[in-house]
């Protein structure tokens, strides 16, 4: 068993492709898993229960393409959408009651609220290449920067302040109720491919937390974690540079932006990530968090797809090379599980220091795409009673 010197929480696994396992398809429905919260709510349950029984400390909602707009373009009233939106923390919370009633442990799991990019809403997560106002007009960069830069930081600001208003509006749908809010314990701002929606999440966070605050609200915990196709970060520099790991943890936790009282997250993640690129992204995160915040070390989340590849072209799941068994080649060439593969990379990056210290303060270790509840037992095993 694998020993961690930080608390380790285990996250779930594929939540939407874990219902296409059950036999109900969602992946070409614009609402993706969302689709259960009217189609279908107990089997939303039961596989939100299948990863509790796998050993999950944390359960994420069926919210991650959940915006008003898009449940209104799928046909739903207004006042409906926002019903069945908010109904994924009470789906997720009956899940935990179910497990705490049927295993009787005295370890509550915990509820974190997924919202995926503004990309989900137009299958650009891993691309990034976002229509005006969030993103640039087709032909109007200078080569060499591509579809996903300005070619003027005055454009990227405008555009930076658009996705902090579209985060915002989507937070606020949460905020106005407080009983789901404060049921949640983590946000799971995740499969980011842009470093300004990055830093469109903080602002949009740090202007709603005054807002949290004079409503009597819990202010939970909340990372940002990042999406990198093919071990590339999507975004690159105007002019033409790849933004690198050590740049986004850099941007994240900027020590000047805490001067300014622009929120920091609590934590920074890699997901929808083949493992075998997660090392140089840990690596690269301590670099950056080297030239930036000085304050409480950030949870470090990981939790990396199942090895397949989703074909946006043809709108289906691509067979990786290797086996279902879930083996991943370690640079050694020896072959091992996926759930070995991400324990004992989650463990190095659980050995991290700098300056004396722990680089984390802790890891969320789990899975995305493809991943099911035997992948993540089987992640569970690896660290045995040193899952805190």
């Amino acid at each position: 068993m694998l020993e961690t010197p930080i608390p380790c929480l285990i996250l779930d696994g594929g939540l939407g492709t874990t219902i296409e396992e059950l036999d109900e398809q969602v992946t070409h429905h614009p609402l993706w898993s969302g689709k259960l919260l009217h189609d279908n709510p107990e089997l939303l349950v039961d596989t939100h229960l299948r990863f509790l029984e796998a050993g999950a400390d944390v359960i994420e909602t069926a919210t991650y393409q959940s915006c008003l707009p898009t449940f209104v373009r799928a046909g739903y009233e207004q006042e409906e959408a926002q019903a069945s939106i908010l109904s994924a923390i009470t789906l997720a919370e009956e899940a935990i009651r179910r497990f705490e009633q049927s295993s009787g442990t005295h370890r509550r799991p915990l509820v974190a609220l997924s919202l995926g990019p503004y990309g989900a809403q137009i299958t650009q997560e891993y691309g990034g290449i976002y229509p005006p106002p969030y993103g640039p007009s087709i032909g109007a960069n200078i080569l060499p920067a591509p579809e996903t830069s300005f070619a003027s930081p005055e454009e990227e600001v405008l555009a930076e302040l658009a996705l902090t208003q579209w985060h915002f509006d989507r937070l606020l749908l949460f905020a106005t109720s407080p009983s789901h809010w404060n049921s949640i314990s983590y946000i799971a701002f995740e499969t980011i491919p842009l470093l300004r929606e990055g830093r469109a999440i903080r602002r949009a966070m740090t202007r709603l937390r005054p807002m949290a605050e004079a409503r009597g609200l819990i202010w939970p915990k909340w990372w940002i974690s990042f999406v990198f196709p093919e071990g590339k970060f999507p975004e690159v520099k105007t002019s033409g540079e790849p933004i690198l790991p050590q740049d986004i943890a850099n941007a994240m936790f900027d020590a000047e932006d805490e001067r300014r009282n622009i929120l920091i997250p609590d934590g920074i993640g890699a997901n929808c990530t083949k493992l075998q690129f997660l090392k140089p992204i840990i690596i690269g995160y301590g670099e950056g968090l080297h030239r930036s915040s000085k304050g409480r070390p950030p949870e470090l989340v990981l939790y990396p797809d199942g090895g397949y590849h989703y074909d946006t072209n043809e709108g289906a799941w691509q067979a990786p090379h290797l086996n279902r068994d879930g083996t991943e080649r370690r640079a050694d060439g020896v072959l091992e599980p996926w759930a070995r593969s991400v324990a004992r990379i989650g463990a190095w990056g659980a050995q991290m220091t700098y300056a004396g210290r722990p680089m984390w303060s802790a890891l969320i270790v789990g899975g995305c795409c493809k991943t099911l509840p035997l992948d993540i037992a089987a992640l569970k095993r690896e660290y045995g009673n040193h899952v805190y």
